[in-house]
């Protein structure tokens, strides 16, 4: 079902954050928070094809996509990186976090957590999908391990959001992606919508330094 967030249920996950270095990271029960979005038209665990990616287009979203070299090396070399999107390693910016120990499960709720001035916003989303290529390794030339989240009522925005990391068997390349799609949700990221991308064009920056840098420290 499609809807909306309400004013209330917006304010709701915006936190004064006087005197605190992070807001509580115990998440809500998001059960019976619906998608705020036609999420079963728009999953990204399909293939993005350029139809699709026009069609995505049409309906108003965004298309944000990074993709970058984080390091290099075989087997081990993706299951380190794999290990850190488990952990939620590529989130943890400072001003922008998950807590570390949400599980990385089909349809598990968690919020994200991000600062602005004096508040702290906690948007709301479910993990809609896992891919683990892991037991093809033989057989692909390009290991892939991806989930994608969808937002729900109340998140300022309205899409979804893909991690992943791919081993590339032929140059033994490993890569981190983040795509997306998203629109306002909302007056509040409406209003504001060119500072919105911004923030998603620094994050998707950040991110990256972070799993080039946490690829390098286990070299080290």
């Amino acid at each position: 079902m499609q809807c909306n967030p309400s004013l209330a249920l917006v304010l709701d996950m915006v936190l004064l954050g006087w005197g605190w270095s992070k807001p509580p990271s115990q998440a809500k029960d998001h059960r019976d928070l619906d998608f705020n979005y036609a999420a079963e038209d728009c999953c990204s665990e399909a293939a993005w094809t350029d139809e699709r990616l026009q069609s995505i287009e049409r309906q108003g979203f965004a298309i944000n996509h990074s993709r970058v070299k984080i390091g290099h090396g075989q087997e081990e070399a993706f299951i380190r990186a794999k290990n850190l999107l488990q952990d939620w390693r590529h989130f943890q910016l400072g001003w922008a976090f998950v807590p570390r120990e949400t599980p990385i499960e089909r349809g598990q709720g968690f919020n994200v957590c991000s600062k602005e001035g004096l508040f702290w916003i906690v948007n709301p989303l479910r993990i809609r999908y896992i891919r683990d290529d892991r037991e093809q390794a033989r057989k692909n030339n390009k290991i892939v391990y991806a989930f994608g989240s969808g937002t729900l009522q109340g998140h300022l925005l309205a899409g979804e959001e893909r991690f992943s990391v791919e081993w590339n068997k032929e140059d033994d390349s490993i890569w981190y992606e983040i795509f997306s799609f998203s629109k306002p949700a909302h007056f509040l990221s409406l209003a504001t919508y060119p500072y919105v991308r911004f923030k998603q064009r620094l994050f998707a920056k950040q991110s990256s330094d972070k799993m080039i840098q946490e690829m390098r420290h286990k070299v080290s």
